[in-house]
């Protein structure tokens, strides 16, 4: 095990120093790089430099380039399965009962004509309703929270992931010309298709109509933006000032509070989709845009100590984890951005002072 260490450090040494590596000396280095940090409170796991170098002969990569001053972080890391969600998620029904839908096998709701049913095979809820459609719109209200995501079938068929910290609201019964359903946050809609009644997501002014598709629609952060990403199908997007225009598969639209104009721009649809299949993906990510997505999924708060830290670029592929220390892990290695964790607190910095 130790000559596979030591040919590894030899390896990064000479790839990314370009000098010759004093062999024992790097290993005494690690060692102490990994044994000697108080403030980062790690698993115990984590404590000894065999450890972190495993995971780094074990699937983890880091690659440094000046980019414009800026630095890009390249992350590979191999598939780890993710444990269950096990926060609440409830279902706020159109006669005010509540329901997690955690623990929702099947249930019967005589008033309202409706019956939820979990499916055994792919563990997913489905709304059904027992009565013909009307006119008279009543809506759920489906509330998922940090540190979750869930998929749930709508009354007409349509498949809906909806992310962390999200909100879907959806009628008892579609009426017999429309479908419409309001939503807060993120999601991913895989629609039923159904000429004679349009499929219409309403998030923040915005509106994206469908008759048979799937796409993503993302409004995070409060800042006004409404991010359309469609991977099949076509879908037309509409702004509050009512300008239009038709995406096609592969390009996301982009609308800003104010502004006139649907930005429309070619996307890789991965970079915006992998969190319904429980990993995130990034491309020249800012830190700060990242640690913004983790603040939402592991419910902490993030504190940059130096502003700089935020701009470091970041790419590739990692899978959510039951909490958040194998993820900074991961970042920590790179050698420049350290963390202190106090509760449910991340505060980011340089390790040491940028030379």
């Amino acid at each position: 095990m130790k000559d596979e260490l030591d040919y590894s450090i030899h390896r990064v040494s000479n790839s990314m120093k370009k000098k010759k590596y004093d062999e024992d000396d790097g290993w005494k280095k690690i060692k102490k790089r990994t044994l000697d940090r108080p403030k980062f409170r790690m698993p115990r796991t984590w404590i000894n430099s065999a450890a972190c170098l495993a995971v780094v002969l074990g699937g983890i990569l880091f690659i440094h380039e000046k980019l414009k001053q800026e630095r890009t972080v390249v992350l590979v890391q191999n598939e780890t399965s993710r444990q269950a969600d096990t926060a609440r998620v409830e279902l706020i029904l159109a006669n005010g009962k509540s329901v997690d839908l955690r623990n929702v096998n099947h249930l019967h709701e005589e008033e309202l004509g409706i019956d939820i049913v979990r499916d055994s095979t792919n563990d997913q809820l489905t709304f059904r309703t027992r009565e013909e459609a009307s006119d008279e719109i009543r809506y759920n209200r489906l509330m998922v929270p940090k540190g979750s995501d869930f998929t749930f079938r709508l009354p007409d068929g349509s498949l809906v992931t909806i992310n962390s910290e999200s909100v879907l609201s959806f009628p008892v019964q579609f009426p017999t010309d429309s479908r419409v359903v309001y939503l807060e946050g993120e999601a991913y809609f895989e629609v039923a298709k159904d000429v004679e009644r349009p499929f219409t997501v309403c998030v923040e002014g915005v509106n994206v109509t469908a008759l048979g598709t799937e796409f993503n629609i993302s409004s995070v952060g409060g800042d006004g933006e409404v991010f359309t990403t469609l991977v099949n199908g076509s879908v037309r997007v509409k702004n509050e000032q009512g300008k239009e225009c038709i995406l096609q598969p592969s390009q996301q639209a982009v609308c800003r509070r104010g502004d006139e104009e649907i930005g429309v721009q070619e996307v890789n649809t991965a970079l915006y989709t992998s969190w319904k299949d429980g990993y995130y993906m990034f491309d020249k990510q800012p830190l700060e845009k990242i640690m913004e997505t983790l603040a939402r999924w592991y419910d902490v708060k993030v504190f940059f100590a130096d502003p700089q830290v935020a701009g470091i670029r970041f790419s590739g592929r990692v899978k959510r984890y039951e909490d958040i220390y194998s993820v900074l892990e991961m970042i920590r290695l790179t050698n420049d951005v350290a963390f202190e964790i106090d509760g449910q607190n991340v505060t980011v910095s340089y390790k040491e002072k940028r030379k």
